[in-house]
């Protein structure tokens, strides 16, 4: 790729080797496929697990969308087995092909049906996903962020501050959301840091705006608030991030899907950038941070924001 070279007052900014933190022979590692049915099941009553399962959500575009499962379905049976919980279930379609057809027997409004489709691909899934969410959000004011607790490197501690999206107003944001697995210490938090880092020299002429922000839905499953924020402070206390990191908040437990899928570059552990005017430029929500679209969308931007105006008779 031809190197973008931004000027400035009296210096010059090479945007392609402050990008480029990891070095070129590293291949950044991809999440593996796997069979997806894409809907969100759980107990009919929460509190007894075996209880039978319905359906609370189907992703739009997913094989269960598909097939024909629908919000309110009673999951009766797998390919004729019996389902009386969720971790069953989800043992059983993890033991499923990319693209094999499956059966189920579902109770709806009183009625025994039958559904029958192939099983779909999580990257597929996530694909159509992330560009659906770019059609619909991309141009448009980033959505306020749920309640979010900032990490104080200081007292290293939690707690309340500055609008992260007053923030980055007039500057070009950049926002990475992450968990604390191998993968998202490597190449989301580190990727960040070292960002961070290059950048953080030339913060006077390079209008840049960095934050992370700490989100992980097992934990929240399993363990809610508390266990996320023990993850979060883990996390902190060894990385000791330099940019500005926080954690998405969520006291009174797991978001509905429908709350999910307007923070889904939380939850999916995407990346966002918005231009000085606080709208999203680019949104990645599947995948490790994509340095190429990220180098390239900065640059865009810079361009378009701040390139000062060439003077009269100068190309």
């Amino acid at each position: 790729m031809a190197e973008t070279r931004i000027s400035f007052p009296f210096r010059w900014i090479s945007l392609s080797v402050i990008l480029a933190v990891y070095p070129a022979s590293t291949a950044i590692a991809q999440s593996k496929d796997f069979a997806l049915l894409g809907a969100f099941i759980e107990a009919i009553d929460k509190t007894k697990p075996d209880s039978g399962l319905h359906i609370i959500y189907v992703i739009p575009g997913s094989a269960g969308d598909e097939m024909g499962l629908k919000v309110g379905d009673e999951i009766i049976s797998l390919n004729d087995s019996l389902i009386s919980n969720r971790k069953q279930l989800i043992r059983m379609l993890r033991q499923e092909e990319i693209g094999s057809t499956i059966r189920f027997l579902v109770k709806r409004a009183g009625e025994t049906i039958q559904i029958k489709g192939r099983i779909g691909s999580y990257l597929e899934t996530m694909g159509k996903i992330q560009e659906r969410h770019r059609k619909q959000y991309v141009g448009k004011p980033l959505a306020t962020l749920p309640e979010t607790l900032w990490w104080n490197r200081e007292t290293m501690e939690f707690g309340p501050g500055k609008d992260l999206l007053a923030g980055f107003k007039g500057r070009i944001g950049l926002l990475v959301a992450y968990d604390d697995c191998r993968g998202c210490q490597k190449y989301r938090v580190e990727f960040l840091s070292q960002l961070f880092t290059r950048t953080k020299a030339d913060s006077k002429t390079l209008p840049l705006a960095f934050a992370g922000i700490y989100q992980s839905d097992q934990q929240l499953r399993n363990g809610g608030s508390r266990q996320c924020l023990t993850g979060a402070r883990i996390l902190y206390e060894t990385k000791k991030p330099a940019f500005r990191a926080g954690i998405a908040h969520f006291p009174k437990g797991m978001p509905t899907p429908k709350e999910r899928e307007k923070y889904l570059y939380l939850h999916g552990h995407g990346v966002v950038i918005t231009d000085p005017d606080g709208k999203v430029a680019y949104l990645q929500t599947t995948g490790y941070p994509d340095q190429e679209a990220i180098q390239k969308t900065i640059g865009e931007l810079i361009l378009k924001h701040f390139q000062p105006p060439a003077k009269p008779g100068k190309k």
